[in-house]
């Protein structure tokens, strides 16, 4: 078996999200292994009513709105880095499939650790599945975490 010398750790900051960072945490404490933390801002999913984008000076809102987004993804992101131990973390900006893959195979991850919603195969096609996208697509060994059922 290969030495896991670097582990990642992809984040969207939801509760499947939060579930994988206490895997990421004990198996890079129990490995010795070095932790970073990615996490993909995609800002056409950015929940911006659509009566707004007709109103008069729409573009500056919603270029406003995004803007406070991102900033509050990478405040989160920081606090979370902080919350590991001070780790480094990504801040990227795209499709988050994709760019979590080009990510990983670009910095010789050895492990790469995230959660998954666990959606039913009607739910996949509708929403799409980050996780079944980058496991399929990276180089390295995925470690997927369950959302809990509540």
């Amino acid at each position: 078996m290969k030495e896991i010398k670097k582990i990642v750790l992809a984040t969207d900051f939801s509760k499947a999200s939060q579930c994988a960072v206490e895997y990421a945490k004990t198996l890079s404490t129990q490995l010795g292994a070095t932790l970073e933390v990615v996490h993909i801002f995609n800002e056409r999913v950015v929940n911006i009513p659509s009566a707004y984008c007709f109103m008069p000076g729409a573009a500056d809102w919603m270029d406003d709105y995004i803007a406070q987004n991102k900033k509050r993804g990478q405040e989160t992101l920081s606090k979370l880095c902080e919350d590991l131990g001070g780790c480094k973390g990504h801040f990227l900006e795209g499709a988050p499939g994709q760019e979590i893959v080009a990510f990983v195979n670009s910095n010789d991850v050895d492990l790469l650790v995230m959660g998954t919603h666990g959606y039913n195969a009607l739910m996949r096609v509708v929403m799409g599945s980050v996780a079944e996208y980058v496991l399929h697509h990276v180089k390295c060994p995925v470690f997927t975490v369950k959302q809990p059922e509540e």
